[in-house]
């Protein structure tokens, strides 16, 4: 999914957002 929607996306679940971080470098974006 990272090739066609990016490293960082959110997925709606109902009432739920879920960000989903595929990768290494945009989780340590996320965490610092």
């Amino acid at each position: 999914m990272a090739r066609k929607y990016g490293d960082v996306l959110l997925l709606r679940f109902g009432t739920r957002d879920v960000v989903v971080v595929s990768s290494y470098s945009a989780t340590e974006e996320c965490f610092t």
